[in-house]
């Protein structure tokens, strides 16, 4: 792993990260030994012990296997840490002390549009999707989105076909891949763009791991744009988690005209705000609170040829 600065930190956090599951315990074992950000864990495993009243030797044991893990990555990452210059605005729930982070760094001081969706897209959402993009790049912000298969992956594509910038999240080490399908990708926003992970090259793939993931997308999103999601589906914990931060939000407005749906309207009554033509996306970006308006126009030609775009372009 080639890294800036940090490793030492970084192995000594994900030590206890490892042996105590507690984030915040972890952080306040680091205050409490006055780490001085320049040594390793064994200069402080006594004193660790002592604290936890765990074993000396299996603190070190637990160290020397995330060293080897660090030793082995061979991706070149920088470690941002809480307190950095460089460590973006987080106000999620989930505690975030380290970012792992693998290409253009710049981007973190852009504003971000986060794009969800479910996992199985249709062409209305991917169209949807597709239109927004378009507008969040004439603006300059940046697409970011899970790096999951659907309408992530297909919005970080998009992105790039049309020379955007882009932030993948992964719920994976940055040395793994959530999916096979998902490698070419990786590597495409890995050259291109950035990829972001708060998992460790020492932490093992797990599914669950979407979950903390998610609740770090809320609060690394400057706003959020779902193009579709079934009441209930997996995208709704990131758009209602930042609604509930006071972000602004905006899902497309065929899922508020599905009469089966119901959860899309809610969060339009609670605020959210509805995308109809590639001009909306201005209010995410906007400081002024967006103002709702009544439907009065059909699905504009713009759109008719984006599906056409879409539709040639499907496999």
């Amino acid at each position: 792993m080639h890294t800036i600065k940090h490793r030492e930190f970084a192995e000594l956090y994900e030590t206890l990260n490892l042996l105590l599951n507690d984030s915040e315990r972890a952080s306040a074992i680091i205050k409490a030994i006055n780490y001085d950000d320049n040594s390793s864990l064994p200069f402080y495993s006594k004193e660790i012990a002592d604290i936890t009243a765990l074993n000396e030797n299996d603190i070190l044991s637990i160290y020397n296997i995330v060293r080897d893990a660090f030793d082995r990555d061979k991706v070149t990452t920088q470690l941002l840490r809480e307190g950095d210059s460089l460590f973006p605005f987080y106000d999620g729930d989930e505690p975030l002390k380290l970012l792992y982070a693998s290409g253009r760094i710049e981007l973190l001081n852009k504003r971000r549009i986060t794009f969800v969706g479910q996992s199985v897209p249709t062409l209305q959402g991917k169209g949807d999707a597709a239109l927004a993009i378009n507008g969040a790049i004439k603006k300059g912000a940046v697409i970011m989105a899970p790096l999951d298969t659907g309408l992530g992956a297909f919005a970080l594509s998009w992105a790039l076909k049309n020379k955007g910038e882009v932030i993948g999240i992964l719920s994976t080490s940055l040395n793994k891949c959530p999916s096979e399908g998902l490698l070419n990708l990786q590597k495409e926003i890995y050259d291109k763009g950035l990829l972001l992970s708060q998992f460790s090259p020492a932490i093992k793939k797990e599914k669950w791991h979407v979950v903390p993931r998610n609740k770090v997308i809320v609060g690394l999103s400057s706003s959020v744009f779902l193009a579709e999601e079934k009441d209930g589906g997996p995208s709704w914990p990131i758009f209602d988690g930042a609604q509930r931060k006071g972000k602004k939000v905006m899902l497309s407005e065929a899922l508020t005209l599905n009469h089966t749906l119901a959860w899309p309207t809610e969060r339009v009554n609670n605020g959210a705000l509805v995308f109809r033509k590639e001009s909306d996306i201005n209010m995410l970006l906007s400081n002024r609170a967006g103002v709702r308006r009544k439907r009065v126009d059909s699905t504009p030609s713009l759109f008719q040829n984006l599906l056409s775009e879409l539709e040639n372009t499907q496999e």
